[in-house]
């Protein structure tokens, strides 16, 4: 976990006007979620009238994944790469949000997985930081087929269409340790061939992604902790 530079990211739905709360700031089609400190690796574009501002000139510049707002000087600073942090007097900082994907097409509807597992149908999350979703790979095909037991048990109880719901910068306990170096990319190929119930993305700075998987019951057992750089998924059937 990189120290001292998020805290737990607060999900906010897009909205038409503009303003600014203790947890987020939203700015017509862009978002971003406070974090802890000054980021020490920004650079400064000038002063601006407001953090929202700072948020539109962010949002426009693709490499930028966070900011920082000076609110005694108004000084606005991108930031390409998120590195460390430090509490300075007046200065905060704020990480950048993605909207929702599109969600068009059911890739379940064909039935594409054999009839001894069942199809999962498999998302981008709705809101992630910026820097991460840049190396997510939407070549998936958008579903895991799984022959875990509890999936077929909800397919017994009529409730066939099942889904991944998504937890970001949270630790998902109780993994069953089956894991490897692996993209996100083969995350959900990995699931279908180990049956697994739920999976877990892990970020870690400077070190290869890691890929864990669950096939035990429950879902979620025990705490769930915050952790940086972590995309959960974990599946809901009705």
């Amino acid at each position: 976990m990189m120290a001292g530079v998020v805290l737990p990211v607060t999900v906010v739905f897009l909205v038409a006007m503009v303003h600014l709360s203790g947890a987020a700031v939203v700015a017509s089609t862009y978002s971003a979620a406070t974090m802890a400190g000054k980021l020490l690796s920004g650079a400064s574009v000038g002063a601006v009238t407001n953090p929202q501002r700072c948020l539109q000139l962010c949002g426009g510049a693709p490499a930028c994944v966070a900011f920082n707002f000076n609110d005694v000087t108004r000084e606005c600073e991108l930031v390409a790469a998120v590195a460390g942090s430090a509490v300075l007097p007046g200065w905060r900082s704020f990480r950048m949000l993605l909207p929702p994907t599109a969600r068009i097409m059911d890739p379940c509807a064909s039935s594409p997985c054999p009839a001894n597992k069942v199809c999962v149908q498999h998302w981008p999350p709705s809101y992630v930081p910026r820097d991460i979703m840049a190396s997510l790979n939407y070549s998936s095909p958008g579903y895991v087929c799984s022959g875990h037991q509890w999936l077929l048990a909800r397919r017994s109880e009529n409730k066939t269409r099942c889904v991944y719901k998504s937890l970001v910068d949270i630790d998902y306990p109780n993994y069953d340790l089956v894991e490897k170096d692996a993209l996100y990319a083969e995350a959900l190929a990995y699931c279908s061939q180990n049956d697994c119930l739920s999976f877990l993305v892990h970020w870690p700075v400077g070190a290869p992604v890691r890929v864990y998987l669950k096939t035990s019951s429950p879902q979620i057992a025990g705490s769930l902790n915050p952790l940086k750089d972590v995309i959960t998924w974990y599946p809901e059937c009705r």
